[in-house]
């Protein structure tokens, strides 16, 4: 029994074996030992009129053995639709090709046609060594390329220059602007597609009107061949509220008025076709900052214009700005611009000043004036200052202008700066001192361990040293020092006291000067006028006449002595001595008289 389950295991065995031959003769029989294999190809997509060129490379092929490529349309599932060709296949309209190139390479290429329309393709890609073969789908879609117009993307008219519509000017022809320009037109679309019943609309933009633009154009022609164009003459009325500089950076830029829109319908699948050309126009700006604006600070005064820079500026310095701003519009042109604001701005520096100058005139000129502090923070480094001016013209229409000036701010690594002094009371009568405070302030870039503040007054006699300070950068302190007023002191007169700070105990930093005024101590004695001297008499004496003197208030006048009068001072005597003159004057008449008249 047990020879037979033997017997039966061999014979089993033995069938095995032969199926295991019988497989691996038909493999090397049908597939050869190395079947070739092609390269994974992803799914591709083109448009319509676009050349799509794939590599294709072998792999696992025979030794020596020759390989070779081809193609066949095939459906989704990677069937073959049509017999196998190694060179091309027709796809619709247009051809496909395939080409060996080498033992290990080959190329697909494909350009679907313009009429292809919006659709999926597959292909089966084969490679063969000659015993075996190997294929892989390839899937191409297509997207459809619609006829299209070629158009001018922007008409841009005027410049910053041009004049604009103005219905005050004094002279009739000058009142209407228009601007010119031409815009093309093309059909872009692939052949055949024929684009015809072309119209062209104007289509304002926000703000403006079809009667502020009176847009005028006429179309050449109303069809166009693919590849063909044609040139559309444009007349746009430049109206009177057009601003010549934009709202935010008062910059003079071309503004957006309308919007030309084409449209069209396309013969081959009669579709509409359109496109459109922006409008814009640019007109001259005609409110001006008109000179260097002028800075005055430490004693310095500097010009500056737009972009340039002004030196040695300390953090926490005040400074004064004068800016001129002007309308430059024609006495003719006949236009104020009204509610000119002119503004300075800096947040980094801190500034931030405005002011409304109200209405200019053509060919007028104003100026502002600005005191500015710097930010006593500020830090070294070169800082942009915005200067603007804006108004609008009796059209309601912007303009303005824009600078931006920069600031370079420098700390000295030592810098004890007097910020105020302060003297209390100012003037002073019977009082016998005052109080000077002084304000100071470390503006350099170190913290100060040893700062001392002296004060003096030559003139007074008078001199005195503060205690030590300590000063971190930035931090602020007062000393005071108590001046003593002597009532041997000149009065009425100004002293003058010197403030110095050092840092180190001893290294000189900055300067300030106080007045002090002195006056008498009591009431003023009265004010006596100089005699009055009246011109000469010619036929008597001079006479002094003294003015007339008020006494001061409360203060009972003195007697006055009582003065005799000389004869020759009294106006008798002056009449006698006339009587005299005419009396002895006649008598020698008479006696000429007599003598001529002897024989």
């Amino acid at each position: 029994m047990l020879l037979g389950v033997g017997y039966a295991m061999k014979n089993v065995f033995k069938a095995v074996l032969f199926a295991v031959v019988l497989v691996l003769s038909a493999t090397f029989v049908f597939a050869g030992p190395n079947a070739p294999a092609v390269n994974p190809i992803s799914e591709q997509t083109i448009s319509e009129g676009s050349a799509l060129k794939l590599a294709l490379v072998a792999s696992a092929a025979d030794s020596g053995a020759a390989t070779s490529f081809s193609v066949c349309p095939a459906a989704s599932t990677g069937l073959c639709t049509a017999a196998y060709s190694t060179t091309s296949v027709a796809v619709g309209p247009t051809t496909a090709n395939i080409s060996t190139l080498s033992a290990t390479s080959g190329e697909f290429n494909w350009t679907p046609s313009f009429t292809q329309g919006t659709a999926a393709y597959y292909f089966n890609l084969s490679i063969s060594d000659g015993d075996s073969t190997n294929s892989t789908l390839l899937k191409v879609t297509v997207n459809d390329v619609p006829p299209k117009f070629g158009a001018t993307v922007i008409l841009a008219l005027g410049n910053e220059g041009y004049p604009k519509t103005n219905p005050l000017h004094d002279t009739e022809t000058s009142r209407g602007q228009n601007a010119t320009g031409t815009i093309t037109l093309s059909n872009d679309g692939p052949a055949p597609e024929t684009i015809s019943s072309i119209t062209a609309k104007l289509v304002p933009q926000a703000g403006f009107s079809e009667n502020d633009l009176k847009v005028n154009y006429t179309l050449p022609k109303t069809t166009l061949a693919p590849g063909e164009s044609m040139a559309i003459p444009v007349v746009i009325r430049v109206p009177e509220k057009l601003d010549a500089v934009t709202s935010k950076l008062l910059k003079p830029e071309p503004v957006s008025v309308g919007t030309l829109e084409f449209s069209g319908v396309s013969t081959a699948s009669s579709t509409t076709i359109k496109a459109s050309t922006a409008l814009t126009l640019q007109t001259v700006n005609e409110l001006d900052i008109v000179s260097d604006v002028k800075f005055v600070y430490g004693g310095k005064i500097k010009s500056a214009s737009n972009d340039e820079l002004v030196k040695d500026i300390r953090a926490g310095q005040t400074m004064d700005v004068e800016i001129a701003v002007k309308n430059t519009f024609l006495e003719r042109e006949n236009v104020d611009i009204h509610d000119v604001l002119v503004k300075m701005r800096s947040d980094l520096l801190d500034i931030d000043e405005e002011e409304d100058i109200g209405d200019i005139s053509p060919q007028d000129k104003e100026t502002i004036k600005f005191t500015i502090t710097i930010d006593e923070d500020a830090s070294d480094n070169t800082y942009d200052v915005e200067i603007t001016a804006e108004g609008k013209d009796e059209f309601g229409a912007k303009h303005g202008e824009r600078v931006v000036i920069r600031f370079e701010i420098k700390r000295k690594s030592h810098e004890i700066e007097i910020k105020s002094l302060l003297l209390i009371p100012q003037i002073v009568s019977c009082e016998k001192e005052a109080r000077l405070t002084a304000s100071i302030r470390n503006s350099g870039k170190n913290n100060e361990r040893s700062v001392i503040v002296m004060a003096a007054s030559p003139e007074l006699g008078f001199g005195a040293v503060s205690d030590t300070i300590e000063l971190d950068r930035n931090d602020e302190d007062t000393v005071s020092f108590t001046i003593p007023v002597p009532e041997s002191a000149r009065r009425p007169a100004t002293y003058s006291f010197i403030v110095d700070t050092y840092y180190d105990s001893g290294v000189k930093s900055n300067t300030d000067v106080a007045l002090l005024k002195v006056e008498r101590c009591g009431p003023e004695p009265p004010v006596v006028e100089p005699p009055v001297v009246p011109p000469k008499d010619e036929n008597g004496p001079v006479v002094i006449v003294p003015p007339p003197q008020q006494p001061p208030a409360n203060v009972t006048p003195p007697q006055q002595p009582v003065v005799q009068k000389r004869f020759i001072d009294t106006p008798q005597y002056v009449a006698l001595l006339v009587l005299g003159y005419i009396v002895v004057v006649g008598g020698g008449i008479a006696l000429l008289v007599k003598l001529l008249r002897k024989p």
